[in-house]
């Protein structure tokens, strides 16, 4: 009986990581993407809803570092 609530258990969590890296490739993708401020503003409001869907820390600091370096580039130019 465990061993099947510990499979299934461990699918779950499998699933939910599946999601997460998924949604996350897809934020750093818009990010990548990024041509102008208005692109900026965009990607900046998915990060937040990216935070708010999976509340995963580690991953918001990794796309915030990216989305600074982005805006320092466009700024640039």
């Amino acid at each position: 009986m465990f061993d099947k609530f510990f499979c299934y258990l461990g699918r779950a969590v499998k699933n939910d990581f599946r999601i997460i890296k998924r949604d996350y490739f897809k934020v750093r993708r818009i990010i990548k993407s990024c041509q102008c401020k208005e692109h900026l503003d965009v990607a900046n409001k998915v990060i937040t809803l990216f935070y708010m869907k999976h509340g995963n820390n580690f991953l918001l600091k990794k796309l915030e570092q990216r989305f600074r370096f982005k805006r320092k580039l466009i700024n640039k130019i």
